[in-house]
């Protein structure tokens, strides 16, 4: 017995040797510099502020993709697949998928289409303001995506709330905006006039201090490669790799009975940005993705309690609609469509798994008959 005892510890000695030795065996000289890169885990949903470059849209694997960036609030990014996301049952956990979201379904159009080298990624985040998405837009330029596609719930109108949130940036990212929009005079002299606003409205002028510098969106030679580096790579990418999309769990539809309550319409429309001073942010994407040989569409994204109110449809079209025309910025007010209660949208400004599809089937109509995509 102690025999055995001894042949064991001597294999596992010999085992711990060896997994040592390829752990130092350094691989680069016999298949070349790596990209590191392709060992960051990336992911489809935000993931935050201060780790934008941890987006899959910066996967290595995507870089001959041609990109569809999609910038919102939670309408936009609705990444629930049916009222769970917001109205999770006690000890339910919310039914979520990238692969449900409008980004998502919008990928499964432009494939379905033959449009299989473009690729929507969903960067909009729930509860985002405008000034955020302005530094999101800022921080991804580098990639020169060739389409971004914004959405905006006027009726809740995040992008006032708190002063389009102007102090969720620090000084160092509100440096790396000033850099961003104030490259070329088109777009300085609308991002002086977006932050004088939000001066009037309380916000105070961080301090001058270096940007931020550009994350790196080319190739990051890896020093050294090994055996158990290259093994864990390939391990980490079939755990996330899936044959189809993973939805955690059939699609659950709750019948809700505001959806019975009469709707009394007001008589005029409540404009709470007349002179475009929030707003002209927008106009700043847009500009600068035309300056940089991309292109830009804004929606107003599906509301129940609006779809029928014609002196809001019009209130709509007579200023925000107007205000991009006049610049040359391609839109589409989707408040009309009756998206129906329960299966296709569960509280009226959120979509289901159906109503994500088919929004992004209207985007992507919009964008071929906008020739955007060409």
């Amino acid at each position: 017995m102690k025999g055995w005892t001894r042949g064991i510890a001597l294999l596992v000695a010999l085992a711990a040797v060896f997994v040592f030795r390829v752990q130092d065996l350094n691989l680069t000289p016999l298949i070349g510099a790596v990209d590191n890169r392709r060992f960051v885990q990336y992911t489809p949903y935000f993931p935050g502020l201060r780790a934008l470059d941890r987006h899959e849209i910066f996967s290595p694997a995507n870089t001959a993709k041609k990109k569809i960036v999609f910038l919102g609030a939670s309408t936009v990014d609705s990444i629930g697949l049916d009222y769970t996301w917001h109205r999770p049952p006690p000890g339910v956990a919310p039914n979520v998928h990238a692969w449900g979201s409008i980004a998502g379904q919008l990928t499964e159009v432009l494939r379905a289409s033959g449009r299989g080298d473009w690729e929507a990624y969903n960067l909009a985040r729930n509860g985002a303001k405008l000034t955020s998405m302005l530094y999101v837009y800022a921080r991804i330029l580098p990639l020169k995506p060739e389409v971004v596609v914004m959405g905006e719930a006027y009726e809740v109108d995040y992008k006032l709330w708190r002063n389009a949130d102007a102090d969720a940036l620090d000084a160092q990212q509100y440096a790396y905006l000033d850099k961003t929009f104030g490259m070329y005079p088109e777009t300085a002299s609308i991002w002086s006039s977006y932050l004088d606003n939000l001066e009037r409205h309380g916000w105070k002028r961080p301090p001058h201090v270096p940007p931020e510098v550009d994350y790196v969106v080319g190739p990051v030679p890896r020093e050294r490669t090994s055996v158990l580096d290259l093994a864990e790579w390939l391990f980490a990418n079939v755990e996330a790799a899936h044959l189809v999309p993973a939805i955690p769990r059939p699609v659950q539809y709750a019948v809700m009975r505001e959806w019975t309550l009469p709707k009394v319409y007001p008589a005029e429309f409540d404009n709470l940005d007349p002179d475009f001073a929030y707003f002209r942010g927008i106009r700043l994407i847009a500009e600068l993705q035309r300056r940089n040989g991309g292109r830009f569409f804004f929606y107003f994204s599906p509301q129940w309690e609006h779809h029928a109110d014609a002196v809001y449809i019009e209130g709509l079209q007579n200023n925000f609609c107007a205000y991009m025309d006049m610049h040359g910025i391609p839109h589409a007010n989707y408040v009309p469509v009756e998206m129906r209660p329960v299966f296709e949208t569960y509280d009226g400004y959120h979509q289901t798994l159906a109503g994500n599809r088919r929004i992004a089937q209207m985007i992507y109509e919009d964008l071929v008959t906008r020739n955007l995509l060409e």
